[in-house]
């Protein structure tokens, strides 16, 4: 099969140009970790040191906090420009050692407890995917599955040759 002249220069072009955007990738990405260094060096002290001021911060806020926001149920106060206070944690369910599926499972025979429960049934794609090429195909078509093909999406990539920009 022959390929066109013209075909040919822009399959040329088209590699050399993204061999350009592949170096510039490069050399953003080297830009990026730099500066994430220098910050990352300026600012390692200050977060260390506001660490520091926050733990102390806590301490004394556990002595004076209650004072400072009255008896309105307040838990936090501006003070000097910052907001102080306590913020309640959400509460959360506790599973002694991670026997929740167990608990489930009693759970879903008592009538009252089916406010307690939460079950999610869904399709597995993959094996369903599989199965219409077994047995129950026609079940399965007949409540609707069916296999979409991929269909065909053109690309075009440039090939790493060795020495080359992008080979490893």
């Amino acid at each position: 099969m022959s390929v066109p002249v013209a075909t040919v220069r822009q399959i040329e072009r088209w590699a050399a140009v993204d061999a350009q955007i592949a170096g510039i990738e490069i050399e953003r990405n080297a830009a990026i970790a730099e500066a994430n260094r220098l910050a990352d060096g300026i600012s390692a002290p200050l977060i260390k040191e506001r660490d520091g001021l926050t733990a102390k911060l806590s301490a004394w806020w556990a002595k004076a906090g209650p004072g400072l926001c009255g008896a309105a149920g307040r838990k936090s106060v501006e003070l000097h420009g910052c907001m102080l206070g306590g913020r309640s944690g959400r509460d959360s369910l506790s599973v002694i050692d991670d026997k929740a599926a167990v608990a489930a499972l009693m759970l879903i025979k008592a009538q009252w407890a089916r406010a307690c429960l939460s079950i999610k049934v869904s399709l597995d794609r993959k094996a369903a995917l599989k199965a219409l090429g077994g047995a129950h195909k026609d079940e399965l078509a007949a409540l609707g599955l069916g296999v979409a093909n991929g269909g065909e999406t053109f690309f075009v990539q440039r090939v790493a040759q060795a020495g080359t920009l992008g080979a490893e």
